[in-house]
């Protein structure tokens, strides 16, 4: 990223956390990935900002894996280790469910209660502050536990 857009960036992410105050000493984040440009952005930046910041928070990526033959998961896998983020792939197969033959006349199926439960605990022990998705439209982020 040329040192110019750098700082387009990293200046209006600065003063949104700032003026929000999204984000305090200590806070841990989870940052849902999907893959694209905006989420690993994210993610960069978030990162980036430790640096340069005098208050510490720590950072972790999640991925939910939706079960498709398709899935970037392993993308995302070797991207996070490359640049050394800790990264926590939850595989399912609710995209496979959503789509499947028995769905057909309800496509905002129910995720079966046991995987659902196994996931909102692992975040609960993560003990993430907040979620932040960059695919979310909002300004005003607010912790989900």
């Amino acid at each position: 990223m040329s040192r110019s857009r750098d700082k387009d960036l990293r200046r209006p992410v600065g003063r949104a956390i700032h003026h929000y105050g999204m984000i305090d000493d200590g806070d841990r984040i989870a940052i849902g990935l999907s893959g694209g440009k905006d989420s690993l952005t994210l993610l960069w930046t978030l990162q980036e900002r430790l640096a340069r910041i005098p208050i510490a928070y720590s950072l972790v990526a999640i991925y939910v894996d939706l079960g498709f033959d398709s899935s970037p998961a392993p993308l995302i896998e070797q991207y996070c280790r490359k640049m050394g983020y800790p990264l926590h792939v939850e595989h399912t197969n609710f995209g496979v469910l959503g789509h499947s033959e028995e769905n057909r006349e309800n496509p905002c199926f129910s995720v079966p209660g046991s995987e659902e439960n196994d996931f909102l605990n692992w975040h609960i022990n993560m003990a993430a502050i907040s979620l932040l998705s960059a695919t979310t439209r909002t300004t005003s982020l607010k912790p989900f536990f």
